[in-house]
């Protein structure tokens, strides 16, 4: 019997303390979450027109009591919130697979040419295809969307791979190399957009300003495509940074594990960019900065890793809301009068947040 008790009581131990771990591991998880929560909540009730909690919850329970510039109010912003924090969810969940499928630190949508792709393929479409509107609600730009993340994802890997060795650098420079033969693509594009040239370059920029409830219900529509394809990718992903011979080697093949984790990312990517047009940076921070919080287990990272992307673009939008050119142009007395009324995209933002942090992380893996 003590025997038995001393045998047993350690294994209970272990099993206790693993509990623990657990609980622990999903921490970050749910403060994460909850950052996100409290983000969105400031983001609603800060703006031209101030709401308070009161205001917005009377707004969205009983419209008849309320005013009708306070339900606009809650509504766009709800919506346009709503928005930031499932776009910088995909990006940041797309991020993280494209790292563990090339087993590279600075592979993102946007270094590897998939974000470039999706937009090229949207602009060709609405220029030289059948006239949609950006921000109509439709099946067909979020599938030329997917179709040319996943060209341009196939093209730097079929590209780098003619090297021989899979090297991060070269990955990058190839990547770079065909989202700008992309960018030139839809350059052209807009050459003969005419009318359209306008809208386009604004949707180019990754704006969050036509932001609508059909909108949210088309990304929406696209993360219940992703999801079930989300929940093969992830565990096929997490062999894949083991390598091509450990993942051979423990009964997964190969191709078809890259083939999944790549679509994947595409299809997310895509259903990001065609509801907000170009948002840069965001699959390539996320990760980063989660990784030594979550560690490199893609089944929280992924997840964490998304949560992140929402919280960048939420803030980076309550930025580019806030902060106005014209405010700006009073500050350093320039004499630029042309932009002063309108707010700056939100991938303006998001862009000279990342450059700088994109160079950080290119020295690191150089070193």
């Amino acid at each position: 019997s003590s025997t038995q008790k001393q045998v047993t009581s350690p294994v209970r131990r272990t099993g206790v303390a693993r509990r623990w771990r657990r609980w622990f591991a999903a921490m970050p998880l749910l403060l994460l979450a909850c950052l996100g929560l409290i983000l969105l909540s400031a983001i609603i009730g800060v703006g031209s027109v101030t709401l308070t909690p009161s205001q917005i919850w009377l707004a969205l329970t009983d419209p008849e009591a309320a005013s009708r510039l306070e339900i606009i109010a809650t509504n766009a912003r709800l919506s346009r919130a709503t928005m930031a924090l499932g776009v910088g969810i995909a990006l940041g969940m797309a991020g993280a697979l494209l790292q563990a499928r090339y087993r590279n630190p600075l592979a993102s949508p946007s270094i590897t040419g998939v974000t470039q792709g999706a937009v090229a393929a949207t602009v060709a479409w609405q220029v030289f295809g059948p006239a949609v509107d950006p921000s109509q609600v439709t099946w067909v730009l979020p599938a030329v969307a997917s179709a040319g993340a996943l060209f341009a994802a196939l093209s730097t890997w079929f590209f780098t791979r003619l090297g021989g060795k899979v090297d991060p650098i070269r990955l990058i420079l190839i990547g770079v190399l065909v989202g700008g033969v992309l960018s030139s693509i839809t350059t052209v594009a807009l050459l003969f957009a005419g009318e359209q040239t306008q809208s386009l370059v604004g949707w180019l920029s990754g704006s969050l300003a036509a932001a609508t409830w059909e909108r949210v219900g088309l990304l929406a529509g696209g993360y219940l495509i992703s999801l079930p394809l989300l929940a093969m990718a992830i565990p096929r992903a997490k062999l894949l940074q083991l390598g091509d011979d450990a993942t051979a080697g423990l009964g997964q093949s190969v191709a078809p594990a890259r083939a999944v984790v790549l679509f994947c990312a595409c299809l997310l990517t895509a259903v990001a960019v065609c509801t907000v047009g170009g948002v840069a940076f965001v699959g390539l921070i996320a990760p980063h900065l989660l990784r030594w919080l979550v560690g490199s287990d893609l089944r929280r990272l992924v997840p964490a890793a998304g949560l992140a992307g929402g919280a960048r673009v939420l803030i980076a939008d309550f930025v580019s809301r806030n902060l106005l050119p014209s405010r700006i142009v009073e500050l350093l007395n320039l004499p630029l009068t042309a932009y002063a009324g309108n707010t700056l995209p939100v991938g303006v933002y998001l862009a000279l947040l990342g450059g700088p942090f994109f160079l950080i992380v290119l020295r690191r893996t150089r070193g």
